[in-house]
């Protein structure tokens, strides 16, 4: 839904459920187009803030953005998931 939600504003979207197989896109030469990740915090095999470690060491300049369906203003998600130097900002999933 998100993805669908992204490609009407106009915008190319790269989608994958595993975040080592977007991991290893990102290396890819050919990745050097996108500008932003949109990770959602719970994911299997790593969480979305132990992605965002992994996409800033491969691609510094990469905007990471972590999406959660927590509703809570951003202070209070502050408070309860480690803002880390990796993230750039978090939003609320648009589909919940």
């Amino acid at each position: 839904m998100t993805k669908a939600m992204i490609e009407r504003k106009g915008h190319h979207v790269h989608a994958f459920n595993d975040p080592i197989l977007a991991l290893h896109y990102l290396k890819e030469e050919n990745s050097k187009e996108c500008s932003i990740m949109i990770s959602d915090i719970k994911m299997p095999k790593m969480t979305g803030i132990e992605l965002s470690k992994y996409v800033k060491e491969a691609r510094p300049e990469l905007k990471f953005v972590i999406m959660s369906s927590m509703s809570v203003r951003k202070q209070e998600w502050r408070q309860i998931v480690p803002f880390t130097k990796y993230m750039n900002d978090f939003v609320v999933d648009p589909s919940r």
